[in-house]
């Protein structure tokens, strides 16, 4: 299974409370259990060990004074983890060492011999007792102890290593926790991902979501009735959409002849309205075409898409022929394109780019020209036809979705189109594995681009005998 961030969110916010609480534990105990820390943290805050340092210090000072005390205390704190302090009755400390307040606030309370006093800061660690000495005069000693980052002479070796298997043994519970949560979500994330992308056949139920009884079986149900009604709707939309389009070329073809029949037997005054007629029938016929070209597309019956094309012949074609109709209205089409040649089928291609460039050509404004330009990038196999006009542009909101069957801009709707050509240039891209996409050009105009993968000339002249072949073969 992929790892995704879900399932590293689950199994991290696992581990991190496992690991808090962990330390929360031993923060408490370290803190808290002063009992523990004297006796487990360094054998020297037992009073059985404090006792031996105490009663040898009295001797060295009753016998050789400071100096002696002194020397005992450094050679002390070279093989002991703490400094040594002694006391005299009055407060003073005998080694001329330099307590701080704390440690003489802690030797002047130490009253009882019976008695040790532990202190703890987060720091440090304070073990002391009273005592009397060889001279029977009484004394404090006070050890500081330095508490380093460690719980292993809190805890112990044993305690720690067994609290490491259980982390380990937690960890592999939380991996199999997280799994099991996110596995169910990854299957519907999967499944509405390929649903988006135009696969209408993804489900995110299988066999092993069935078996489950929870809350991401339903979501997983749920996801695929909806799935079933989306790929229904959008096959009844499909065939709906044939079916019109199919029923009412037989209307329009009789239209077209009671037209002619009309134009014989009306008088000139009729002329007018009889051209208006025509148009209004061709613009008809044109919508009917580009409906069932689209529902074609849709629906799987797309022409064979292996033949060899030179792209840069189909697109200098359509060039010259919307030049052409562009100087009917003071506008024309200019074109610059580089040898490369796709796979495909350029009946398609063709009416894909002339589509755009038709569009195109509307929009721009009188006196300029329509830019087309086609490059190849040879790193990416890729080729990319630019078409260019100087129009107006598009607001940001509608640039995403120009490519939508009967999408019109707002406010161009006088430029004519029926919001169709632009769609079949993006369903013919598609079923040729590219790609378009639209953005508002600098300076102004709407720039649209077509990508396609290109092929080698040895793999364009295998295409081209191949497509020989299979026409010989239909004769």
């Amino acid at each position: 299974m992929p790892r995704s961030r879900l399932f590293l969110r689950i199994f991290g916010w696992f581990w991190v409370a496992l690991a808090g609480m962990l330390a929360t534990l031993m923060l408490m105990l370290y803190f808290f259990d002063a009992e523990m820390v004297s006796t487990r943290w360094n054998p020297m805050a037992g009073n059985q060990l404090l006792r031996p340092y105490a009663d040898e210090a009295t001797r060295i000072y009753a016998r050789e004074g400071r100096a002696g005390l002194a020397n005992y205390l450094d050679g002390l704190r070279k093989s002991a983890p703490g400094r040594v302090y002694l006391f005299d009755s009055k407060g003073t400390e005998l080694a001329g060492q330099d307590p701080s307040s704390r440690i003489r606030g802690m030797a002047s309370e130490l009253k009882d011999p019976a008695k040790l006093d532990v202190r703890l800061s987060v720091r440090h660690g304070l073990v002391g007792a009273a005592l009397f000495g060889p001279d029977s005069k009484p004394y404090a000693i006070v050890v500081e102890l330095d508490r380093r980052p460690s719980v292993i002479p809190v805890f112990g070796f044993a305690s720690l290593s067994a609290a490491g298997v259980a982390l380990v043994v937690l960890a592999l519970l939380c991996l199999l926790i997280a799994r099991q949560l996110a596995a169910p979500v990854l299957k519907v994330s999967m499944a509405t991902r390929q649903l988006a992308e135009g696969d209408l056949s993804a489900r995110a139920l299988d066999s092993g979501m069935a078996k489950r009884n929870d809350e991401f079986a339903e979501l997983a149900r749920d996801f695929d009735k909806m799935a079933v009604r989306i790929q229904t709707l959008v096959q009844v939309q499909q065939r709906l959409l044939w079916d019109i389009s199919h029923e009412l070329r037989s209307p329009l073809t009789r239209l077209g002849l009671a037209l002619g029949i009309a134009r014989r037997k009306a008088g000139p005054d009729a002329s007018p309205m009889l051209d208006r007629i025509e148009r209004e029938t061709e613009q008809l016929n044109r919508m009917l075409q580009q409906l069932l070209t689209i529902a074609r597309i849709k629906g799987g019956a797309a022409p064979p898409l292996n033949e060899s094309i030179d792209l840069a012949a189909l697109v200098s074609e359509v060039a010259s022929d919307a030049d052409f109709e562009a100087r009917g209205v003071n506008r024309s089409v200019m074109c610059s394109a580089v040898p490369c040649h796709v796979s495909g089928s350029a009946d398609l291609l063709k009416s894909a780019i002339e589509n755009v460039v038709r569009n195109a050509i509307r929009h721009t404004a009188e006196g300029t020209a329509v830019e087309i330009g086609l490059t190849a990038d040879t790193l990416r196999a890729m080729a990319v036809i630019s078409i260019r006009d100087h129009g107006p542009g598009v607001p940001d909101a509608a640039v995403d979705r120009l490519f939508e069957t009967f999408y019109r801009v707002p406010g161009q709707s006088e430029a004519g189109g029926a919001g169709l050509g632009l769609a079949i240039t993006q369903q013919a891209l598609a079923v040729h594995a590219g790609w378009v996409e639209a953005r508002n050009a600098e300076g102004g105009g709407l720039l649209i681009q077509l990508g396609l993968r290109t092929i080698s000339p040895a793999d364009s002249f295998t295409a081209s005998q191949e497509t020989l072949s299979a026409r010989l073969a239909d004769v």
